[in-house]
């Protein structure tokens, strides 16, 4: 297992220590004072109705996307996680239209937290420390969990009785943090040390539902339910062995007792493991590799990874052999030796891997050697195999637009691509690419601006809008749809200032 180390938390992920008790000091950074807060019913969605949670989650989310120096861009491994995820919450009820949406932190701290509006955050350590596919979705169905059951809202609700006090303190706190973050958690403490002791028995509440309905979540959807209590027992050691160590940033936010444990045990043995369990054993590993290799530093990466890629492996799964493999070739990419990178990549082809991975990290070690067409082959025999993988369509499209002749071909690629995939912020920004090459300025600047609508960037969108509308080159129904979209984009902006006065 990975080392345990003490976390290097930012700002706003310091904060989430403190959740559901830190969402009063995001309504406070967000501008909301005690009489904007909505009124306070018995159900949870009359506390923090959906449409405003959607509304906090996106904004939360698109400052993490432009400040938050830990975010991980990687698609082939969100990928990943969104694979899991969607598997995991097919086995919700059929009422749940909720939709998660996971992302990555190149952070070293065991951890994971739900947001509101269905966004799930995941520490590149709490991958490294799972040993196996069915642990981490044990804490993605518990995250699920957590969602699904509006602990964010209810977490609100228990503290209706004190918001005037928590958001002075909150806001004070979130002050003091920017200039010395060990004085902001004592004022935390020493100021709110009722309110939080009142909300931590609430949350470990919220704890032993998220396990209960997790633990099912993960057995329905064909994982070994024994990953969620492995898991949490290894945490558990850790904190007994190392007593003098900092506690794992997950059991802070996820206050881990004996008596969860215990409660979980129990229910493992009610619970009737699947016929024919999950195995994707070697999506894990890979992505794990991948994430190691590519966002550690190269110091650790190397030393990670060479002694593994030179030493015998007979003993080693075959799984675990190609992922160590892939691992050094990604290590070997990262120090620009590409023709050293393809040696390592050959000798997965004595595995029958079931993974676009290796196939996207061929494609672009081509692409490095200057063989466009041999890489754009490539990707194209990839996407067929692996239709529904995002790395490899943002790849291909990538390989299209690097060939200036291929300009007309790229462009009807990305713009099929955009009709099934609406939302996808990366795409749309290859799409305004490909109108520059061929000189389509309105439809360049149209493209650029849903791009940032997407990314929740609303001046640069409203501001790419009208350079369109000023563009020679757009027709009637064109302008008059961009002029409509506009006018959409004004309102919504002129809300949200107005939110946040």
């Amino acid at each position: 297992m990975t080392t345990l180390e003490k976390p290097k938390q930012p700002l706003w992920l310091k904060l989430l220590v403190w959740l559901p008790v830190f969402l009063f000091g995001l309504f406070a950074a967000c501008g909301y004072s005690a009489t904007n807060l909505p009124d306070l019913g018995e159900a949870s969605r009359d506390v923090l109705p959906q449409q405003e949670e959607q509304r906090l989650g996106n904004e939360i989310m698109r400052e993490i996307r432009q400040k938050e120096r830990s975010y991980i861009n990687d698609t082939p491994s969100t990928d990943y996680l969104n694979a899991m995820g969607r598997h995991l919450s097919k086995a919700l009820d059929n009422q749940s239209k909720q939709q998660f949406r996971f992302f990555l932190l190149n952070d070293s701290s065991i951890n994971a937290f739900a947001l509101p509006g269905g966004y799930i955050g995941v520490h590149t350590g709490l991958i490294f420390a799972a040993e196996n596919e069915s642990e981490l979705a044990g804490v993605l169905a518990h995250e699920i969990s957590h969602v699904t059951q509006h602990h964010i809202a209810r977490g609100i609700d228990s503290q209706k009785g004190s918001y005037a006090t928590i958001l002075a303190s909150m806001a004070l706190a979130i002050i003091a943090m920017r200039n010395n973050p060990e004085i902001a958690q004592g004022a935390l403490i020493a100021g709110q040390a009722g309110a939080i002791s009142q909300q931590l028995s609430y949350s470990r509440r919220f704890e032993h539902e998220a396990d209960r309905i997790g633990l099912q979540l993960l057995t329905r959807a064909g994982y070994d339910p024994q990953g969620m209590e492995s898991f949490f027992k290894r945490l558990q050691r850790h904190v007994r062995v190392y007593e003098n160590s900092t506690t794992p940033s997950y059991l802070m936010t996820h206050p881990l007792t004996s008596e969860r444990i215990s409660d979980i045990n129990n229910r493992l043995l009610e619970i009737e493991s699947p016929s024919k369990l999950v195995n994707d054993q070697e999506g894990f590993l890979l992505v794990r590799s991948r994430l190691r290799a590519l966002y550690s530093s190269i110091t650790e990466a190397l030393e990670y990874f060479r002694p593994r890629a030179t030493s015998g492996q007979q003993e080693l799964s075959g799984e675990l052999q190609q992922a160590r493999i892939y691992g050094w070739a990604l290590v070997l990419f990262r120090q620009n030796k590409f023709s050293e990178a393809a040696k390592q990549l050959e000798k997965m082809s004595r595995f029958n891997y079931q993974s676009p991975l290796p196939l996207l990290l061929k494609a672009k070690i081509k692409q490095k050697l200057g063989k466009h067409a041999d890489s754009l082959a490539n990707l194209q025999a990839a996407h067929q195999q692996y239709p529904r993988s995002r790395a490899i369509t943002h790849a291909l499209a990538d390989a299209w637009l690097a060939i200036p002749q291929q300009s007309e071909t790229a462009l009807k690629f990305i713009s099929e691509d955009i009709r099934s995939n609406p939302n996808d912020y990366l795409m749309r920004h290859k799409q305004a690419k490909a109108n520059a090459m061929l000189g389509k300025r309105f439809q360049q600047h149209w493209a650029q601006g849903e791009a940032y609508a997407l990314q929740g960037l609303l001046p640069l969108a409203i501001e790419q809008m009208e350079l369109a509308l000023k563009s020679p080159d757009g027709n009637y129904y064109q302008q008059a749809q961009v002029d409509v979209r506009l006018k959409a984009l004004k309102k919504e902006y002129r809300q949200l200032r107005q939110d946040t006065r």
